[in-house]
């Protein structure tokens, strides 16, 4: 597994590169509708969050994590809010959502878009727990929103999926990565330093330079049509490196298909599934 400080910056810049030619030509530009605040799983099974239990304090990637006590930011569904943290003032925040039951549960990590973590993105994160995974939707860029990132430890998505393995209730193997716009591109660029990655979803991410070998679920829109026209090149890139792909390419819905009104449904089930095929033990 790399965690080299110096190469979790070049991946970054890797993932950010690719998104910002992508928005320079037009793609990335539409905002995602607002979501309604009513899950969207549709014909995927629903496994009711979990009311919060003790959590003791976490060692993962290099942070110590603790449990929040909020009186803000309080997120439906929500298990826990994290924050991990160093002696050296490295501080990141995490919100976890955890189905119900004892598990053991497949782990799914979350990459924000560009934007960082927005209320949408959270209520995505317990759509995808209700899936039946632990998801945990963290932070990997210093851009203030909900869940922040103070000061970036050398490594924060290597943190969060090794917190994310590390939680009550996780299942041993594989984790899911999943990731909207960069955070797409981010999934697809982490993937390839990792061996314990078993399926990425990435949703209008473009194209990076690097080819992961995890099963990969390809999401776009034909409304965003530079990071539509990149994502099929990548698709083609992909299948002649050997990866296991699947693509869905809508006609309507725009930047971010997981969160746009008119393909969320379709596209939350499919990634659903995806990730549930390809995390099975």
């Amino acid at each position: 597994m790399d965690t080299c400080p110096s190469r979790f910056a070049r991946r970054l810049r890797l993932a950010l590169a690719g998104w910002l030619i992508l928005a320079s030509c037009g793609g990335g530009s539409q905002a995602p509708a607002a979501l309604a605040s009513g899950s969207s799983s549709a014909s995927s099974p629903t496994v009711s969050p979990s009311p919060a239990p003790s959590l003791a304090v976490l060692s993962a990637g290099g942070l110590l994590w603790n449990t929040k006590d909020l009186t803000h930011n309080v997120v439906p569904g929500l298990t826990w809010w994290l924050e991990g943290s160093t002696p050296d003032g490295h501080a990141v925040d995490a919100a976890v959502f955890r189905p119900s039951g004892t598990g053991p549960f497949p782990v799914v990590v979350y990459l924000h878009q560009a934007v960082g973590v927005t209320a949408d993105q959270l209520a995505l994160g317990r759509v995808l727990s209700e899936g039946g995974f632990i998801v945990v939707v963290g932070c990997y860029t210093a851009t203030p929103a909900v869940v922040t990132c103070r000061h970036l430890p050398d490594d924060p998505v290597g943190a969060t999926i090794e917190l994310a393995k590390l939680l009550p209730g996780a299942r041993n193997g594989t984790v899911g990565l999943v990731g909207c716009s960069i955070g797409g591109s981010q999934a697809l660029v982490t993937a390839t330093s990792r061996n314990d990655v078993g399926a990425i979803v990435a949703d209008s991410g473009g194209a990076p330079a690097e080819l992961p070998t995890a099963p990969t679920l390809l999401l776009a829109s034909e409304q965003d049509p530079s990071v539509f026209e990149a994502v099929q090149k990548y698709e083609s890139s992909l299948r002649q490196h050997g990866t296991s792909v699947e693509a869905k390419y809508y006609p309507n819905g725009g930047h971010i298909v997981l969160l746009s009104t008119d393909t969320l449904v379709d596209a939350r089930s499919r990634a659903i599934a995806f990730l549930r095929e390809n995390l099975k033990p």
